[in-house]
């Protein structure tokens, strides 16, 4: 039985730290300690009535307020006054505490202080050893000594500290919350929460393929809020130095000032394309607010936690695009209701009017060619142009999956985003806090646009994997480009398609005079390149950034 609790902890963490913020490898000494007493004290949190909550944020069902999905416990639990000492016949020291809140979903701890020696070792796991959080240690702490440890499905959860016999200094772990998650979802819907309707689309499914590397800025964003858990979405967005700074971009009305805890979710999407299972807990924490307006709703935040070396190359942070043109219909990516990573396809953007000409109003394909809308818990989700950039962050709006009430009326509502190149300046304002532009470009070179790029410092040029490619130069290009290692023995079309697979240049390469071709009159974004040589189809991908 050992080892099949060994293999299931191993999956969520301890055989890497792919699946977690920053842990490392290993295994709880009480897992592979005979001897050891099974009794840890349990500590039981107050009642909570799940269902009044749920109630409750029925009558709030609006996307301009961040969506609500846990409550927590406020305590005083410390290595001294809590939990219980083992001392091991070798002189290894155990302490662990047990934490119980009936009827949660799923549960964590928010600490004020994790001070933990070098060799010392943390983890946090359910009772049963099914889920497991760590290894965790003194280089997962935030720089100002609190930490914020990812959660632990079930209403039970237990915290253990080990200490070799060789390693000197005294511990102190002290919490100061107890968050209990009481949105219950199904095996097909979000570990983190759930959406309402089921119009929306998993990213991983084909058809997000032209949209995959937006797809892999959008993070799912847990927020405490004084006794409050909310979600809002966001993205990670690039900056004219390119020089990697964990930039988010979200909402405004995502923020109030008792907000004491960030936790930010990777790569939060289901393994296939029908939702069954997915991952949910490659985390970072920590946040600064560097700029926020509430005239566009825009909020940048920079993530001040380590981010896990080993999922970096999967981040995409994102491009934009700051100039008042109307943008071309593009894609909403988003967690609805905190659920697994959605993409929704717009039927139009268009200028918002009256109160909200700081605004584009974006309408969605009615039925039967819905392909998704937002919800609560979409709040501050980017929204991309035809190019790939985002254009505009979430503030609210009426749309749903299907009608529910006034306040979601189905595909034919319309919902709201804060206009970036609003936000760009937030009309010429002084105040560097209230605008995007001294982060985003912070060396003032004026660019009206910026391309996305992955964390590795790779601009998305990767050619389709399943198709033979041939290699683009330069790549990102100001549409001035030549082909190499293409070997053709007479002339073959060249097709470019854009990222949603619309036809935009058509032309023929003739191998005996030059492999180049002049692009320049396309807009900056992501295309698909095609030559058909010998009955076989090469493709590449090429950037445009002028």
């Amino acid at each position: 039985m050992r080892k099949i609790l060994l293999i299931s902890c191993l999956i969520l963490c301890g055989i890497s730290s792919v699946w977690a913020q920053l842990c490392f490898p290993g295994t709880p000494k009480s897992f592979k300690t005979e001897g050891l007493s099974l009794y840890v004290p349990t500590i039981e949190m107050p009642s909570i009535d799940n269902q009044k909550l749920l109630n409750e944020d029925a009558l709030l069902s609006d996307k301009g307020t961040p969506l609500r999905v846990g409550v927590n416990h406020n305590v005083t639990l410390n290595m001294n006054n809590s939990g219980r000492w083992d001392v091991l016949p070798n002189g290894d020291r155990v302490w662990r505490l047990s934490v119980k809140s009936e009827g949660a979903a799923s549960l964590h701890f928010n600490m004020n202080q994790f001070k933990i020696p070098a060799g010392a070792e943390v983890f946090i796991y359910s009772p049963d050893h099914q889920y497991v959080a760590g290894l965790y240690d003194q280089r997962s702490v935030l720089p100002n000594g609190e930490f914020f440890p990812q959660d632990i499905p079930g209403d039970e959860m237990i915290l253990e500290y080990y200490q070799p016999v060789s390693v000197l200094g005294t511990p102190e772990i002290s919490i100061y919350q107890v968050g209990h998650l009481y949105r219950q979802t199904t095996l097909s819907k979000g570990y983190h929460g759930d959406a309402v309707g089921d119009c929306h689309i998993n990213v991983i499914c084909e058809e997000v393929n032209p949209w995959r590397d937006q797809a892999n800025s959008v993070v799912l964003i847990k927020i405490t809020q004084g006794t409050d858990i909310y979600v809002c979405s966001g993205a990670m967005i690039n900056n004219t130095r390119q020089d990697n700074t964990p930039y988010v971009f979200t909402a405004e009305h995502c923020y109030d000032p008792a907000v004491t805890a960030w936790r930010f979710v990777f790569q939060y999407q289901t393994n296939t394309c029908d939702g069954t299972a997915g991952s949910y807990n490659k985390y970072a924490i920590g946040a600064n607010v560097v700029a926020r307006n509430e005239g566009s709703d825009f909020m940048l935040l920079q993530i001040t936690g380590t981010i896990n070396e080993t999922y970096k190359p999967t981040i995409f942070l994102a491009g934009w695009d700051r100039s008042t043109n109307t943008p071309t219909v593009g894609a909403a990516i988003h967690h609805p209701g905190g659920d697994y990573k959605k993409f929704s396809l717009p039927r139009n953007v268009t200028p918002g009017n009256g109160n909200y000409t700081k605004f584009w109003k974006v309408g969605w394909l009615l039925d039967p060619n819905n392909k998704g809308t937002t919800e609560p818990g979409s709040s501050g989700s980017p929204l991309f142009n035809g190019q790939g950039y985002i254009v505009g962050s979430l503030c609210c709006g009426t749309s749903s999956c299907t009608y529910i009430d006034q306040t979601n009326v189905g595909p034919s509502g319309y919902d709201h985003y804060g206009k970036l190149a609003v936000s760009w300046t937030s009309n010429n304002t002084t105040n560097t806090s209230q605008k995007l532009q001294p982060w985003l470009d912070q060396d003032n070179w004026g660019n009206t646009a910026l391309a996305g790029r992955y964390w590795n410092n790779s601009v998305s040029v990767n050619s389709t994997p399943e198709i033979p490619s041939f290699k683009i130069s330069p790549n990102p290009s100001n549409g001035e480009v030549t082909f190499s290692e293409l070997v053709l023995d007479k002339i073959a079309p060249c097709k470019v398609y854009d990222a949603l697979g619309k036809l935009v240049f058509s032309s023929e390469i003739d191998p005996f005079s030059s492999l180049s071709i002049n692009l320049s009159s396309l807009q900056n974004g992501v295309y698909f390149v095609e030559i058909v040589s010998n009955n076989q189809i090469l493709r590449s991908k090429l950037m445009i950034a002028k």
